[in-house]
């Protein structure tokens, strides 16, 4: 799931732990990240004036890296993007995989988070930005509690955001969540598994 955050949903109507609480996106509070492209931006701009000068060879710079807004056909704009101005490619986050037309300032590097120990028959729910914008963790949480599918507690999560995205005017795309029970390893059987 690309563009995600995660949470573990404690059982019992326990509390639940944000897996990750790092935005990697321009528009979020996280400062570290957006310092990071900006400087990888600057240094593209350096590189791309001094290839015009004749100071370096045709490859450096190419993929120049901009932090534009993006702006609505309507003209309104929207929020802070990474743009690739060779290819015209932009994107919300600031990390991602295998995104051979993205800006360089584009990490792969993930954030890894470790839970050392979780307790048997937590959630572990992992959602795309468009399903956390829409919903609070505490709603997820209380919304997969009452569906004890994970396959159909993924499907829940992504109906209500639907909802909610377009009663708000907003497009439904990139609602995408995961739901994942954790099991202890003598529980699980496999006569229990359906492909």
């Amino acid at each position: 799931v690309g563009d995600s955050r995660g949470l573990v949903v404690l059982p019992g109507g326990g509390a639940t732990l944000a897996l990750t609480d790092k935005d990697h996106r321009l528009d979020s509070n996280n400062l570290a990240e957006e310092e990071r492209v900006r400087a990888v931006c600057a240094q593209e701009a350096e590189e791309a004036a001094a290839q015009e000068q004749g100071e370096m060879g045709p490859c450096v710079g190419q993929r120049g890296s901009v932090i534009k807004r993006r702006v609505s056909a309507q003209g309104e704009k929207g929020p802070k993007a990474l743009l690739n101005e060779a290819t015209g490619v932009s994107t919300l986050v600031t990390r991602s995989l295998g995104d051979p037309l993205g800006a360089t300032a584009l990490s792969s590097e993930p954030d890894v988070v470790f839970q050392a120990s979780v307790p048997d028959g937590s959630r572990i729910v992992i959602a795309s930005h468009a399903v956390w914008d829409s919903l609070k963790p505490q709603r997820v949480a209380d919304l997969i509690r009452k569906v004890p599918d994970p396959r159909k507690a993924a499907m829940k999560i992504t109906q209500l955001a639907k909802e909610i995205r377009l009663y708000g005017g907003c497009t439904d795309k990139d609602l995408t969540a995961l739901v994942v029970d954790l099991v202890k390893e003598e529980a699980y059987s496999e006569e229990g598994i359906s492909f």
